[in-house]
C-alpha cells in the first residue's frame, strides 16, 4: 500500500476519534474553522482544522521514529 493511502487512513482515523471526543466533551478547545452547532438539545462538532493539526503532528512523529 502506498504512503499516501496510509496517511489518508491515519487522517480518517484521527478525524473520527476527534469528532467523537468533541461531541462527547464540550470542554475541548475550539480552533478557527472548526464547525460547532449547538442548538436546543443537539450538539455537533466537526473538528476539521484540529484534526489536520493533530494528523500532521502524528505523521511527523511517526516518520521521526521510523528512521
Amino acid at each position: 500500500m502506498s504512503n499516501i493511502a496510509n496517511i489518508l487512513y491515519l487522517f480518517i482515523a484521527v478525524f473520527g476519534v476527534l469528532t467523537f471526543l468533541f461531541n462527547a466533551y464540550k470542554s475541548f478547545p475550539r480552533l478557527p474553522w472548526d464547525i460547532w452547532i449547538d442548538k436546543s438539545g443537539v450538539r455537533f462538532c466537526l473538528p476539521f482544522i484540529t484534526s489536520l493539526v493533530i494528523s500532521g503532528f502524528l505523521t511527523l512523529l511517526f516518520n521521526f521514529f521510523r528512521k
